[in-house]
């Protein structure tokens, strides 16, 4: 604390401004923020109470830290920043906060600020980042212009001829800018009149303030015949502040009494606060005439359990016992602090200390035990000039004056042990006393005095640079989940199989994967699918120049999804319209991931059946069954099926032989012969080569393929269910066993890096060894080192890939 001997334009500069001479400690508040209409953007406002040297923006997930952005501008002062929300989780609730980082101190300095005042009282600082007016520094000024003051006080900020009202309740923003009442001046009375002395030496009218955890703001009354505390309305400063104590008369003596006499309240010497809703209590130390006369008897310690209530009239809830009538005589300078365990400080200023009259005290919340007390002058912790004493915001470090030096000291507090033990972080003096000290949320120290006529700001050490503070949960945002579509050949939801840009199946969001998913049936060979953000609610022109827009394409038309595998998307491009495939026909979940722009599938349930069977006349008996088959075929990949049977002699056309594949056997013919279970040529009686040739003329329910008969021979049968169409038939003629033959036509090798088929070969599919699709139809393929599952034509091969 600087003495402020300068010439009066420095002086009324400083007080209109402050000056800067060191950087504060510095911290974020008056967050606000907004979500874009579209949901794209979102902008933050921000303000510093000093200059930064960096900034973040963190957004959360709950615990989880989703994202961080850095604005630029760093200077005290207010600032917005907005930043893209593409990257960022939708449809969850994120919240976000402001990291402000400055240079971390090791020792304490002064921070340059000061503010001038007649004799300011009361100190407090709103630490609540949850808080509507967080950050704020209110002061209680109690004189400022009495008899005598004939050069100062015209300088004071709280001179009414010039930025003031006189006294009252001055309010400042964190970078010490007033904020001003309904005339365009500082300070705010309330309604008061300030002039009901009780003493003709001082006027100390408001006393001392106190915020509670919830915000309420209280401050204090040194008068006669007026409630002791009023309550301030912080959302309106200009608002009358609303007297908490009432009752039926004031005494001979000031003191707030009921209809019976008992004592309510009395002048107001010392305040404190604690707690929060129907939690809230004050504490305070009163006075009367008596106590004004130097008779400790004059000095009432009281509680008062207020909570949510807004008045009080009865009797106090209970008095401190231990400080009640007792150790109490100046009545200028003495301050209470609730611990965090609801027992209390004890601070008063006095030449000489002793028992009967302690500088500090300390009492357990039972208002009667106390475990610490300064009551010689010979101690070395400290000797109390004045009475300032604050706890820092989360109540682990206690800070108060020392000696006539105006020392104030910074401890560490250990509630746990008895009597209580203060460990000393820092000391350091200005040049008056300090009368009330207040902490801010980012380890400045504010601090008063009546003989330095000020308010003034330390820079406090901290154990990091960063100080973090959360935006109101007001200020939590939901990105708008976007409609996510299938759209083309499925029929799931859709009510249709053929691509319309009015009809899709709309897919499902989970929040907590940020993903979409959606089950839906391929049921048409060769069809494909799109994803679309939108579906056209109407047909004009299509509805394609609608939905294509926004719409996402994978990297070439056609391209088959694989099983579990997730493929990348991108937006639509004008020229390419281009759609996924299945590998297969059946029930699939479709996965989109918008944030990692990619797309996946999983096999639900195939619509082929596990085997096919094989009827016909190439028996002996030449004769057709629908219930007993010629064969079984057995599916050998997804939706291709294998097998073999004898050609046998027949009586009749002993040139060919006949036959037919169904889905399921029956007992009569119009069960076999439906669409989709009897599978033949379109024309009845089509030749099917026996060379290994695809014929694509499958499908038809009621006809028949034709084969030439060579007697001892088997025919090697492969449908495949996914190609073509309907699916598509080969047959392959041969005289020994056929998966013999097979096995001994077909060689597969695995080399450094890849997968050869050699020989002809009509399926091919390779799998990793723990089942995952790797390839289908490739005779060679590039595959990373392991061990491999390859099924050709029906036979398994195990391959070592190096």
């Amino acid at each position: 604390m600087k003495k402020i001997y300068v010439i009066a334009t420095l002086i009324f500069a400083a007080l209109l401004t402050g000056f800067n001479a060191n950087a504060l400690n510095v911290y974020a508040y008056g967050l606000s923020g907004s979500l874009s209409s579209d949901g794209s953007t979102y902008t933050v406002n921000y303000s510093l109470n000093d200059q930064a040297t960096a900034l973040a923006i963190e957004v959360y997930n709950g615990k989880t830290l989703v994202a961080t952005f850095t604005p630029d501008s760093l200077s005290a002062g207010s600032h917005s920043y907005s930043f893209s929300t593409a990257s960022l989780p939708k449809g969850v609730n994120l919240s976000w906060k402001v990291k402000a980082t400055s240079e971390n101190l090791t020792s304490v300095m002064d921070g340059g600020k000061s503010v001038l005042f007649g004799a300011p009282c009361g100190l407090a600082v709103d630490c609540n980042p949850s808080s509507t007016h967080f950050g704020r520094l209110y002061v209680a000024e109690s004189q400022s212009m009495y008899v005598g003051d004939t050069f100062r006080h015209k300088y004071y900020f709280s001179n009414p001829t010039t930025t003031g009202i006189g006294q009252g309740v001055y309010v400042f923003e964190p970078t010490l800018d007033a904020v001003k009442n309904s005339s365009g001046k500082a300070g705010f009375r309330g309604g008061l009149v300030l002039d009901s002395l009780i003493s003709d030496k001082n006027v100390f009218d408001p006393k001392r303030i106190a915020l509670s955890e919830d915000g309420r703001l209280f401050v204090s009354r040194f008068s006669a015949g007026v409630s002791p505390i009023y309550e301030i309305n912080t959302d309106d400063l200009n608002a009358d502040f609303k007297p908490i104590f009432t009752g039926a008369s004031y005494d001979a003596n000031y003191n707030l009494v009921t209809s019976s006499g008992d004592y309510i309240a009395g002048p107001n010497l010392a305040m404190t606060v604690m707690g929060s809703g129907a939690n809230l209590k004050i504490a305070t130390i009163s006075v009367d005439k008596n106590g004004i006369a130097s008779d400790s008897a004059g000095y009432r310690a009281a509680e008062y359990n207020l909570g949510t209530a807004t008045s009080w009239s009865a009797a106090p809830s209970r008095f401190v016992t231990a400080y009640d009538q007792h150790y109490t005589y100046n009545y200028d300078f003495t301050n209470i602090q609730y611990d965090p365990n609801g027992g209390l400080w004890y601070l008063t200023n006095n030449s000489s200390a002793s028992a009967t009259r302690p500088f500090c005290k300390h009492v357990k919340k039972d208002f009667t035990t106390e475990d610490f007390g300064v009551t010689s002058n010979y101690t070395p912790i400290f000797c109390p000039k004045d009475c300032g004493i604050c706890l820092s915001p989360d109540s682990t470090k206690l800070a108060l004056v020392r000696d006539s030096e105006s020392h104030i000291n910074i401890y560490n507090v250990d509630y746990s042990t008895s009597p209580v033990t203060l460990t000393k972080l820092y000391d350091f003096t200005g040049d008056f006393d300090v009368d009330a000290l207040a902490w801010d949320y980012a380890n400045n120290l504010f601090c008063a005095s009546i003989v330095g006529k000020e308010v003034v700001e330390f820079i406090l050490p901290r154990a990091s640079g960063d100080v973090t503070t959360p935006a109101m949960v007001t200020y939590n945002f939901n990105i708008p989940v976007p409609d996510v579509y299938l759209i083309g050949s499925i029929d799931e939801a859709s009510g249709s199989t053929t691509w319309d840009a009015t009809k899709g199946c709309k897919m499902t969001y989970d929040a907590t994967s940020q993903k979409y998913s959606a089950t839906v049936n391929m049921t048409k060979a060769g069809g494909t699918f799109g994803v679309s953000k939108v579906i056209a609610e109407n047909n004009d022109a299509g509805g394609w120049t609608y939905v294509n827009a926004s719409r996402f394409i994978p990297d070439a038309d056609g391209l088959s999804l694989d099983y579990g595998v997730a493929k990348p998307m991108s937006a639509w491009e004008s020229g390419k319209d281009y759609a996924w495939s299945f590998p297969i026909l059946g029930k699939f979940k479709v996965v989109v991931d918008l944030n990692a722009m990619t797309i996946r599938d999983t096999l639900v349930t195939s619509v082929y059946p596990m085997n096919l069977y094989v009827i016909g006349n190439t028996n002996f008996s030449n004769t057709w069954s629908t219930s007993v088959p010629l064969a079984k075929m057995t599916e050998t990949a997804d939706g291709v099926y294998s097998g073999a049977f004898k050609l046998n002699e027949v009586s009749t056309d002993n040139q060919y032989q006949y036959f037919s594949i169904v889905k399921n056997l029956g007992a009569d013919w119009d069960a076999v012969n439906v669409t989709g279970n009897r599978f033949g040529p379109s024309v009845d009686g089509t030749v099917l080569a026996t060379d290994g040739t695809v014929s694509t003329d499958f499908g038809k329910n009621n006809t028949a393929y034709k084969v030439p008969y060579t007697e001892g021979n088997n025919l090697w049968l492969t449908v495949d269910l996914t190609a073509g169409t309907n699916g598509t038939i080969s047959a392959l003629s041969n005289t020994t066993d056929v998966a013999g033959v097979n096995a001994a036509s077909v060689k597969v090798i695995g080399g450094v890096g890849e997968i050869n088929v050699i020989g002809s070969a009509r399926t091919i599919a390779v799998y990793t060894a723990a089942g995952a699709l790797v390839s289908r139809g490739k005779a060679s393929v590039s595959c990373a080192s392991g061990l491999y599952i390859v099924r050709v034509d029906g036979n398994v091969f195990k391959v070592l890939v190096k």
